[in-house]
C-alpha cells in the first residue's frame, strides 16, 4: 500500500511516540542495572514501578500502530509494519521503524542481563540462608523410621531472619 503524504505523516507521528517510548524504557532498564549493580533497593524498587509504567506505555503505543495499520486494511504488529515500510522504502517511517527495531533489540538484550543479575543475585541470597540454617547442600544418606530414603537436611538453624 502506497501511502499518500498525509497518511505518510500519521504512521510517521506513531512510530516516532513509539520510538520514544522505547528509548525512555531503554533508559530505565539501563539504569537498573546500574541499581541492580549497587543492590541499591530503594533505587531497585523505584526503578521497577517506573519500568511497569513504560511498560504500559510501550503496550499503548504498539496498540495505536495496530489500530491505525487495522484501519488501513493492513496485519497488525510487526508482519503489518514490515509490508508497509516495503511498499514505502523510501519513507522516513522505515528510517523510523529500523531504529525503533534496533533499540527492541537492545532493550531485550539488557532486560535479559538484568534478569541474569537478578537470578545470580537470589541464588547468592539462598547459599546464605542454606549456610546460615546448616543446610550444606549435599544430602546424606539416611532413612526414616520406615525405611524410606530421606532427602531431608540435617543440621539446626544458625540464625533467624
Amino acid at each position: 500500500m502506497k501511502l499518500s503524504a498525509e497518511l505518510q505523516n500519521q504512521f510517521e507521528q506513531l512510530l516516532a511516540a513509539e520510538h520514544a517510548c522505547a528509548k525512555t524504557l531503554l533508559d530505565t532498564i539501563q539504569r537498573e542495572n546500574s541499581a541492580l549493580r549497587a543492590n541499591d533497593i530503594e533505587q531497585i524498587e523505584s526503578l521497577s514501578n517506573e519500568k511497569k509504567l513504560g511498560m504500559r506505555h510501550m503496550w499503548e503505543c504498539m496498540q495505536q500502530r495496530d489500530r491505525w495499520l487495522i484501519g488501513h486494511n493492513l496485519e497488525t504488529g510487526s508482519p503489518g509494519t514490515i509490508a508497509l515500510m516495503q511498499a514505502n522504502p523510501d519513507s522516513r517511517s522505515a528510517e523510523l521503524w529500523r531504529r525503533l527495531s534496533q533499540t527492541a533489540i537492545k532493550l531485550h538484550e539488557q532486560n535479559e542481563v538484568n534478569g541474569g543479575i537478578v537470578a545470580l543475585s537470589q541464588r547468592h541470597n539462598k547459599q546464605a540462608l542454606d549456610i546460615l540454617c546448616g543446610r550444606t547442600g549435599i544430602t546424606g544418606s539416611t532413612y526414616g523410621s520406615k525405611g524410606e530414603h530421606s532427602k531431608e537436611h540435617s543440621g539446626h538453624c544458625l540464625a533467624k531472619a
